[in-house]
């Protein structure tokens, strides 16, 4: 694979060395086993969700096809695309929801912390505070 392929970038699996690689997403029809669309994307969730979105899209453009339902791997199953696909799309989702209301790691903490970041940045005169202490702001 060429090194200048637009989806691809370097990436790893645990415990594993990096290497290049991008994602292939694929629209299947299960009633027919048919597959009605492939979008290439770099491996990363939000581009494989945002490819999901770009296929159903399509196929309802130019060929006028619309699912009722849609089941797919937990990649999916973030509470944005859930809610786009039942609110927006009217689509039932057969999708295992990812949930990390028990998690306690960095990817949390990182969430946290970008939410206090955006109060602060929204009110000049706010105070961030993480574990007791007030955190000082500075302006570059």
């Amino acid at each position: 694979m060429a090194r200048s392929y637009p989806a691809a970038q370097w990436t790893r699996a645990e415990e594993s060395r990096p290497h290049f690689a991008y994602t292939t997403n694929y629209l299947i029809d299960a009633k027919s086993s048919v597959f009605m669309d492939v979008e290439a994307t770099r491996a990363i969730r939000w581009a494989e969700v945002g490819a999901s979105r770009t296929m159903r899209e399509r196929r309802e453009k130019r060929f006028e096809i619309r699912p009722d339902w849609l089941a797919a791997d937990t990649t999916y199953g973030n509470a944005e695309n859930l809610g786009w696909l039942v609110e927006k799309r009217g689509i039932i989702p057969f999708i295992a929801v990812i949930d990390k209301s028990d998690r306690n790691d960095a990817d949390v903490l990182h969430d946290i912390f970008r939410d206090y970041a955006l109060e602060a940045l929204a009110d000049p005169d706010a105070v961030l505070v993480i574990d007791g202490e007030p955190v000082k702001q500075r302006i570059q």
